[in-house]
């Protein structure tokens, strides 16, 4: 009997930024193509982040945004977010 197993790696990823860059779909485009092996969440830092990246990164990834205000602590979000 041949049996193949497969291992599959289940990633949950944080990508911390203001969300500043210039190839903002390329980005969404590369997190995308890898949703099935990874969660990824985003954390814009700061009110003024580049809110359509993150958004558009976390959706891309099966994960959420979320921006960070200035008073948050990180640990707090980030424990919330592997619970769910």
């Amino acid at each position: 009997m041949n049996a193949m197993f497969y291992l599959i790696l289940c990633y949950q990823i944080f990508i911390l930024s203001e969300g500043s860059t210039t190839n903002k779909h390329e980005c969404i485009e590369f997190v995308s193509q890898r949703a099935d092996y990874a969660r990824l969440f985003t954390v814009g830092i700061g009110e003024s982040c580049h809110r359509a990246m993150i958004t558009g990164l976390a959706r891309a990834g099966n994960g959420k945004p979320h921006i960070l205000k200035l008073n948050e602590k990180p640990y707090n979000m980030v424990s919330k977010k592997l619970a769910a």
